[in-house]
C-alpha cells in the first residue's frame, strides 16, 4: 500500500488510523505482535519517523504496548 497525504490529516495520523482499523478488524488480534516499524515502513511506503510517531501515540493511548496489542 502506497501512502499519500489525503486531506487535512497528517501522514502519521493516517498510519495510526490504518493500524487501529487492523486492530478492530482482527487482523492484529489482542495480545499479538504487530509488524515491526521496518515492516510497516516498507508496507506503507512512509518514513520510519512517521511510523514511530504513530506507534508512540497509540502506546500513549494504551492501544499498543511494547509491540503487543492490548485487549480492547
Amino acid at each position: 500500500m502506497f501512502m499519500t497525504l489525503q486531506g487535512p490529516k497528517a501522514l502519521y495520523e493516517q498510519v495510526k488510523i490504518i493500524i487501529m482499523d487492523r486492530i478492530q478488524s482482527g487482523e492484529y488480534p489482542p495480545d499479538s505482535r504487530i509488524p515491526s516499524e521496518n515492516q510497516l515502513v516498507k508496507e506503507l511506503s512512509v518514513s520510519r519517523m512517521t511510523v514511530n510517531r504513530a506507534l508512540r501515540e497509540l502506546a500513549l493511548y494504551c492501544i499498543v504496548k511494547h509491540g503487543t496489542i492490548r485487549e480492547s
